[in-house]
């Protein structure tokens, strides 16, 4: 009997693939186009005529505040989408998140003076807040427990994607068009995923693919590979404050990656700008696989912690061994497994969420 009730649910989830037609490229798109801009400032702040034009060439506390203040709103705007995105839809949260975010764009690419770029980065921070508590809304309603891993796994993607892209395209433009035809060009990026959620729906419409998702969690829940303990309010549950330390640590990680590898290669390894934007991007398409194959692994075993434990004890000793290697292609193959092994350790915390919440409240779980 059991037998046949699998073979059942996994027939029907074949004869329902739009989770992974429709929702999945519109997920890792939106992806894709925020780790465009968050990453090409990173290349912009390691630009001199940037750096002249905004008066930072001697300032280097006014360039760490603007990355500060962006990650600041970026940290409060996410339990305020995470409220939004449960009262009103992921979909509808991502297209107001993502209309406000290329509006900041093109502000960030006009701006006068050092004071609005702040206000820029400052508001594109809150609307990009949007992406984690949208995206895993989306991935609990849409795709059963046994996917969840390889779902998440493939729109974190979308963050080695966007940065191997940024890399390129970046420094390319920088050279072409200067810094703010830069923003332009990345402000048009947003309107590609803009597009495709008004074509999504927050909801799978097929009633056998609901029905088949529910019927999966409950087994999972049944064979106590997930044990959610929420009661009425997911911040009951202290499992998901120690998620929330680990992914505190993960955020440490890939901000101070991102915000300090580029000009830590141009001004201490003496890379070029164009070296060191391919050499990144490369680490961020190769963590591509990575991840796919990590994801996949894990649903397999059932297991998220482990995975996540083992990728910060790796990523822990590669950063270390990044900043004492003499030799610069050693220390660049280490950071590259630290960042490899730090996007494991967020799909992984990521993935747990959707284990210790109610499908109404992983938005403000998130």
């Amino acid at each position: 009997m059991r037998q046949s009730s699998m073979s059942t649910t996994d027939h029907s989830l074949t004869r329902h693939p739009s989770r992974w037609r429709s929702i999945l490229p519109t997920l890792v798109l939106m992806w894709v186009v925020g780790q465009i801009d968050k990453g090409n400032f990173g290349f912009v702040v390691a630009y001199h005529p940037f750096l002249t034009q905004m008066d930072l060439l001697h300032h280097p506390p006014l360039i760490g505040l603007l990355a500060t203040s962006f990650l600041i709103a970026y940290g409060v705007g996410m339990p305020l989408w995470g409220f939004l995105v449960d009262r009103w839809g992921p979909r509808r949260s991502a297209i107001l998140g993502l209309g406000l975010w290329l509006l900041m764009m093109v502000l960030g690419g006009s701006a006068p003076s050092l004071p609005i770029l702040f206000v820029s980065r400052i508001i594109l921070g809150l609307s990009e807040g949007v992406l984690w508590p949208a995206c895993n809304a989306m991935t609990s309603r849409w795709f059963p427990v046994d996917e969840q891993n390889r779902a998440s796994a493939w729109w974190i993607n979308g963050i080695n994607i966007g940065l191997g892209i940024a890399g390129i395209v970046t420094t390319a433009l920088l050279v072409l068009i200067g810094w703010r035809g830069c923003f332009f060009v990345v402000a048009a990026f947003t309107l590609v995923p803009l597009t495709m959620l008004w074509f999504v729906h927050d909801d799978p419409l097929p009633k056998a693919e609901t029905a088949i998702a529910t019927t999966n969690l409950e087994a999972r829940k049944a064979k106590n590979i997930e044990r959610p303990l929420w009661t009425q309010s997911p911040l009951a549950n202290y499992r998901l404050w120690l998620i929330t330390i680990a992914n505190t640590a993960t955020g440490m990680g890939i901000w101070g990656v991102m915000a300090w590898i580029p000009k830590y290669l141009v001004d201490v390894r003496h890379f070029s700008m164009g070296n060191m934007g391919i050499d990144l991007s490369g680490i961020w398409f190769i963590c591509i696989a990575v991840l796919a194959g990590v994801g996949a692994w894990a649903d397999r075993q059932g297991r998220r912690a482990p995975f996540g434990a083992a990728a910060f004890l790796m990523y822990g000793i590669s950063i270390t061994l990044s900043a004492i290697m003499p030799n610069s292609g050693l220390a660049i193959l280490f950071i590259a497994i630290a960042i490899w092994t730090l996007q494991v350790t967020t799909v992984m915390v990521f993935s747990m969420v959707h284990g210790l919440s109610s499908g109404r409240s992983v938005g403000v779980s998130t």
